[in-house]
């Protein structure tokens, strides 16, 4: 290939000055012209949105919030995160030590529905002013109840007080007889 090519400039000039060379040189120019003309609509017309970021921090000490009751349903506010028209709600601090949920074994996770089992033992029978009461222990808290009470917040409601024993009414409709000094794990 010749690096020393020289263009024929005559050839040019004899082209532009036909009428087809200068319509076609009009014409590119008009079309650079609408493409400029056209990208700058474009730009002030048509602008991309830029999300705007509006971060909301949370406070440098996260307060502890009482879990609410059923009668009072606050709503627990989490920092978020707008994006344009998208919020993204931002999740409860999570301790850095603690294995992360993904790797939780069946054992470690409790299904839903399905409660912690404590060991329940009665511990004791006795009658006061005519009224029977048995002493229960549940997990590490000791009650004492009468025929009808619940025993604490376990899902046990007392039925009948024997004279050495106990009937326990669970929430699903069970009835388990504890002995004296027996010790369940349910």
């Amino acid at each position: 290939m010749n690096l020393n090519m020289k263009i024929d400039t005559t050839k040019i000039k004899e082209f532009m000055a036909t009428k087809k060379g200068k319509i076609i040189v009009v014409g590119g120019l008009i079309l650079v012209a609408l493409f400029i003309i056209g990208g700058i609509l474009y730009i002030f017309l048509f602008k991309p949105t830029e999300p705007s970021i509006q971060v909301v921090t949370p406070p440098s000490q996260p307060q502890p919030t009482p879990a609410p009751s059923e009668e009072d349903e606050e709503e627990i506010l989490l920092p978020e995160i707008a994006i344009g028209e998208e919020v993204i709600t931002l999740y409860i601090f999570r301790n850095p030590f603690e294995p992360p949920a993904m790797y939780a074994t069946a054992e470690e996770t409790p299904t839903p529905g399905e409660e912690e089992a404590l060991p329940l033992s009665l511990d004791d029978i006795y009658t006061e002013d005519g009224v029977e009461y048995a002493v229960i222990r549940y997990g590490d808290n000791v009650y004492t109840v009468t025929e009808g009470e619940r025993v604490g917040d376990s899902p046990y409601q007392v039925q009948t007080i024997g004279t050495n024993y106990v009937d326990l009414l669970r929430g699903d409709g069970e009835v388990i007889r504890l002995y004296l000094g027996e010790v369940l794990v349910k």
